[in-house]
């Protein structure tokens, strides 16, 4: 799965500015690729100065579905994260009794 956001800004970005929203990307990728290994955000400053380009690119693991439905992955992972935390605390508070 693959899809590209445009924005459309006010004013143009300082170059580091836009190093900056790069590095915050990355952040979100590392933490988002603890349960969905192959998400990949990208940033990319279009042809002109006042749009940006995010890309994101999720490639499915292919174990029961085509690698091709990546969306069905993130929802699947993400279910599955969320439940492990919800268990988790679950578990902590009842043990805190």
């Amino acid at each position: 799965m693959m899809n590209s956001l445009f924005f459309e800004l006010k004013n143009s970005i300082s170059p580091n500015i836009f190093y900056n929203l790069e590095m915050e990307l990355k952040k979100i990728n590392k933490r988002i690729k603890f349960y969905i290994p192959d998400y990949n955000a990208t940033l990319f400053r279009a042809f002109d100065s006042k749009v940006l380009r995010v890309t994101v690119r999720v490639i499915g693991q292919g174990d029961y579905l085509p690698t091709y439905a990546g969306n069905l992955d993130i929802i699947t992972s993400s279910a599955v994260y969320l439940s492990k935390q919800i268990n988790q605390s679950y578990f902590n508070d009842k043990n805190k009794e």
